[in-house]
């Protein structure tokens, strides 16, 4: 049994206008997106900024409300949940934030923030917590003497370990890491992306790591979900799309990874940015090269292309 499953999830926004807001239409963020993630796997989540991947982060952990569709923990509908289960299910589903600066209080020291969560969730003992917080920093990779500072005192890289570790401090299934090393150097994105697989084995955990560059979750994800303009144009494992990718917008995302030669430049072709909108039909075809008339008017459903590989597109 997968450890949660994402069933036609739909978050759509209202469109308003006049003095009296009139509804003249929605902004379809997410619109059909479904996918699974298994007990101990790590799942890719890739698109471009503005595509609707932290919009289906914060509909996992319940800090926006779905239009449609189900989200379905340990086989359980998370919108049926009592209120005691979904106090649990919100200590076994945590998110780490894009920015770490921002997701911290700036008047707590950061051993403060780290053990506010043991308190949040009724663990009584203060030598408890403070071992509990004092043990977290150790696997992150952080001094004891650290936990008396406060989130000034700490460089990006450091503010995204406290993160980490504020988030482990419930002894989660699940962690969503929204984009959690864009904000950082080249070489300190290395050092964190290593920490994850390193903290995955320790605690046995699972991860949905959304991330809008594919050379980042390559040697961190089992699979991987390519999103465009809230849907999903193809998933299949993580080296299959590297390998072997069948949408003209994951080649499209591929090409754009840069090569660290000069002497093996890639021939990058990509479109001319248009107006994001929703449009009828398929949403890329408007920057595919490969769009034909039946792309224009109807919309490709995803289909099973090989083992485990799905994608929508007709030029499949």
């Amino acid at each position: 049994m997968s450890l949660l499953e994402v069933i036609n999830l739909r978050v759509y926004y209202p469109i308003t206008s006049g003095l009296l807001s009139k509804r003249i239409g929605e902004v379809k963020a997410v619109d059909g997106v479904c996918f699974k993630i298994m007990d101990g796997e790590s799942l890719g989540l890739v698109g471009e900024s503005g595509c609707g991947k932290t919009t289906i982060a914060k509909a996992i952990v319940k800090l926006e409300k779905p239009t449609g569709g189900r989200v379905i923990y340990r086989g359980r509908d998370i919108n049926s949940l009592s209120k005691n289960e979904e106090r649990e299910y919100r200590k076994e589903v945590q998110m780490i934030f894009q920015d770490p600066h921002a997701s911290l209080d700036p008047r707590m020291t950061v051993g403060d923030a780290v053990e506010e969560p043991l308190i949040i969730h009724g663990v009584r003992d203060p030598e408890e917590r403070r071992r509990r917080v004092e043990e977290l920093f150790d696997a992150v990779g952080l001094e004891r003497e650290h936990m008396r500072r406060y989130p000034h005192e700490f460089s990006g890289g450091q503010k995204q370990r406290i993160g980490i570790a504020r988030a482990l401090a419930v002894k989660p299934r699940l962690i969503i890491a929204d984009e959690p090393v864009s904000a950082l150097d080249i070489s300190v994105q290395a050092q964190v992306l290593n920490l994850f697989m390193k903290l995955q084995k320790s605690f046995n955990l699972s991860y949905l790591f959304i991330a809008h560059n594919l050379s980042v979750i390559r040697n961190t994800c089992d699979r991987v979900v390519v999103m465009y303009l809230g849907k999903v144009m193809e998933m299949t494992d993580t080296e299959e799309i590297f390998r072997n990718p069948l949408h003209p917008y994951t080649r499209m995302l591929l090409e754009a990874i840069p090569i660290p030669d000069p002497q093996r430049r890639k021939k990058r072709t990509f479109p001319p940015a248009i107006p994001r909108r929703v449009i009828k039909g398929c949403r890329f075809w408007a920057q595919c090269s490969e769009a034909s008339d039946r792309c224009r008017t109807e919309e490709p459903e995803m289909i099973e292309v090989g083992a485990g590989h799905y994608v929508a597109c007709f030029k499949v």
